[in-house]
């Protein structure tokens, strides 16, 4: 579970400086494929959690969908711009 904490904390610091760097949309939209996409890193720590004990399962799916939420509005807003 830590190894999925910590990728999602490490997402969460390096995604908005990356995505205000992003002068195209094809950047913003590779982006989005790499945090949340099939094979994205908040994609792949839900997958984990069916290898967690129940009582940690809670904790990961919570901080995956806060990082998910704040990442796709980063998207989104960015990609209004």
């Amino acid at each position: 579970m830590i190894k999925y904490i910590e990728q999602l904390e490490l997402a969460e610091k390096e995604a908005p400086g990356r995505i205000d760097r992003a002068v195209a949309i094809e950047e913003l939209e590779a982006l989005r494929l790499q945090y949340l996409g099939r094979k994205g890193v908040v994609t792949m720590a839900l997958q984990g959690l069916g290898g967690l004990a129940p009582e940690e399962r809670p904790v990961l799916g919570k901080r995956a969908n806060e990082t998910k939420t704040t990442l796709t509005a980063l998207i989104d807003r960015r990609a209004a711009e």
